[in-house]
């Protein structure tokens, strides 16, 4: 009986084990080269990445050392030009659009920007009122069905 299973075919648990194993193994090292074929590209791509990178990084300190040595590159140079150029006129008409107050002839006075014409100042002149003498600042809506049209602020 010792050799039973030695008498029939694919008895023999020993070869049938052993076929496992070793189309197992065969999985296993196909799935591995694979991933590290996958994983072996990505990690090159990364150490590319990284050399772009401190690539990058040594021109953003070579311009950080020019200015702290008192030196714009010509590529800076050119960039603030080019900025100044296309923001300075909008700058300039903010800063022209304040109210500057003052005295004139004994009086004082607001000189208003063209731009808020919208707004109507005025005083109030009920000799009644808590608040005879207040300046008031009036604003017209543009619709005027407005209930705040004309409506002192």
């Amino acid at each position: 009986m010792a050799y039973f299973w030695d008498q029939y075919p694919d008895t023999n648990f020993h070869e049938i084990n052993l076929d496992w194993i070793l189309k197992t193994i065969r999985e296993i090292a196909s799935e591995t080269a694979a991933f590290l074929e996958t994983y072996t590209g990505k990690i090159n791509d990364m150490e590319a990445f990284q050399k772009k990178l401190s690539a990058r990084l040594g021109q953003i300190e070579y311009y950080i050392n020019q200015i702290n040595g008192g030196e714009l590159p010509e590529s800076v140079k050119n960039a603030l030009r080019k900025w100044a150029a296309e923001n300075i006129k909008s700058i300039i008409g903010k800063a022209i659009k304040q109210v500057f107050f003052g005295l004139d002839d004994g009086y004082f006075v607001a000189y208003i920007p063209e731009s808020w014409k919208e707004i109507v100042f005025g005083t109030i002149t009920d000799y009644d009122s808590e608040f005879y003498g207040h300046l008031t600042l009036t604003m017209h809506y543009v619709n005027a069905e407005d209930d705040n049209y004309g409506r002192c602020l």
